[in-house]
Parts: structure tokens; sequence; C-alpha cells
């Protein structure tokens, strides 16, 4: 039988592993493309995209992953997980920190990308900024998921 904190765990990898190949795509596949189609092009992708379904849809994972890996480590201390799992899981909690922090510098800039008059000498420096920002994120993001991986997998000690 599973324990309650394993299913958390799980409940708080999968937002994770979303963004973390999410932002993936958007660096090699997605920001690249503004490249070759321009910065107005690109913002309106990004408008009907990441200011379109993703308005919904990122701020559920973006906020539901580390509430979830938050609130897994504090059932990890209060139930006296063992250290390995305290310590993945504060590993995880601290890189969500590091990844609501990019994000709040993130979101703003896509959404001053939407505001914005279609303008590539706006719009061009925002893109770049977004993208160095989702360079972060993604990093960020990756780490986080991995640390909570290798918890499932590598740790008996949730069962």
């Amino acid at each position: 039988m599973q324990s309650p904190l394993f299913g958390l765990v799980i409940v708080a990898a999968v937002p994770h592993l979303i963004l973390g190949g999410a932002g993936i795509d958007r660096l090699i596949v997605q920001l690249p493309a503004r490249h070759r189609i321009g910065a107005l092009a690109y913002a309106t992708y990004a408008r009907a995209t990441d200011l379109g379904n993703g308005r919904f849809l990122y701020p559920i994972l973006g906020i539901g992953g580390p509430l979830a890996t938050w609130a897994a480590l504090v059932v990890a201390l209060m139930t006296g997980a063992a250290g390995s799992v305290v310590i993945l899981l504060g590993v995880a909690s601290g890189l969500a920190v590091l990844h609501t922090l990019a994000t709040s510098q993130a979101a703003p800039t896509m959404l001053r990308i939407g505001r914005a008059e279609n303008r590539a000498e706006l719009i061009a420096p925002l893109l770049d900024r977004f993208t160095r920002l989702s360079w972060i994120r993604a990093a960020l993001q990756v780490l986080t998921a991995a640390a909570l991986l290798w918890l499932l997998v590598g740790q008996g000690e949730l069962k």
C-alpha cells in the first residue's frame, strides 16, 4: 500500500514534469522561431497561446506544482520521513521557490508583450527578456521535476 506522502509527491511531480517539458519545447522549438517569423508574428502567436488558453493552464500548473511540493515537504517533516526523503523534498521545494520567483518576472513580461503596440522595436526587447527568463525557468522546472522523480524512483521510504 502506498503512503499518502507518495501520492502527494506524485501530485507535485506531474505539474513540474509538464512545465519542464513545455519549457524545453518553448526554448528549443517555439522561441527560436521568432527569428524566422519576426517579433510581430511571434507576438501574435504568443497572444493566441500563452495569453489565450495558457492564461488558465500555466497558473494552475505553476502554482499547483510548488504548493504540492511544499505540502509534501511539510508532511515529510511532520511524519518523520527518512532523511533522504526530506533532503530531496527540501531541494525540490527550494527549486520551486526559485522557479516561482523567475516566473514572477517572466509572466509580467509576457503580459507586456500582449499589451504592447504592434511595433517590432517595442516587442523585440520584451521577447529577448522573456527568452532569458525562460531559460532560467526551464532549468529550474526540469531540476525540480528531476528531484521529485528521483524521490519517486529511488526512495523505498515513500512506500
